[in-house]
């Protein structure tokens, strides 16, 4: 005679193989989680988020676009357009700016480095933005998170694809294309003053203008 428990210990066990080989054919998340991917925002022009700490869009103009900032959770907002940051409007609603401009040709290779130093040890969540949050900010966030390994250079070209980049701007889509993590002790030993407002020289400054004019 069996034991009555027999049929329900084949049963319970045959239960548990069938839910542990369902789990092992399903397919694994993504390592790197649902980003690249683009945000609704009122005021946060081309609002993409890139990893959990890092957002890349355009220029915050007014006091709206700040709030919207601190309601999203940003403490740092890096700029690299060319133009003065609004760095009083910050600071009243506890943001810290940092300057890091970039044109549109390109990323330059110390620029990159300080952009992977500023997205992996300022405070975080982290905004970068240009202008128009279309060209220079989802490059340098692309760099940035790439060099200093928080996506995988596979998923780089996605956020210029969301971000609506233009593909005639060769030297940022380059930059992107190149981006490779940079060694940990590195970028750990890399020294930054990272400052609030950078002013730039004259001539720069006058082809900064000829650029975003003829973004317009």
């Amino acid at each position: 005679m069996k034991h009555p428990l027999s049929q329900a210990s084949i049963t319970v066990w045959l239960l548990l193989y069938s839910i542990a080989n369902s789990i092992a054919q399903s397919p694994a998340p993504p390592a790197f989680g649902p980003f690249p991917t683009k945000l609704e925002s009122q005021h946060l022009p081309n609002l993409v988020q890139l990893h959990q700490r890092v957002f890349s869009g355009g220029l915050p103009e007014g006091p709206p676009a700040f709030q919207e900032l601190v309601e999203r959770g940003i403490k740092t907002i890096i700029t690299v357009d060319g133009a003065a940051p609004d760095v009083d409007s910050a600071k009243q609603l506890g943001l810290r700016y940092v300057h890091l401009p970039h044109g549109y040709n390109g990323i330059p290779a110390q620029r990159v480095q300080e952009l992977a130093k500023a997205v992996s040890e300022l405070e975080g969540p982290i905004y970068i933005h240009c202008h128009h949050g279309k060209h220079r900010s989802p490059a340098a966030a692309a760099v940035a998170c790439v060099s200093a390994g928080l996506i995988p250079t596979t998923v780089a070209a996605d956020v210029l694809k969301i971000a609506g980049t233009d593909p005639n701007y060769h030297g940022l889509i380059k930059a992107v294309s190149e981006a490779r993590p940079m060694p940990f002790e590195q970028l750990r030993q890399l020294r930054v003053t990272f400052q609030e407002s950078i002013e730039l020289p004259p001539l720069t400054q006058a082809m900064v203008a000829l650029e975003e004019a003829h973004e317009r």
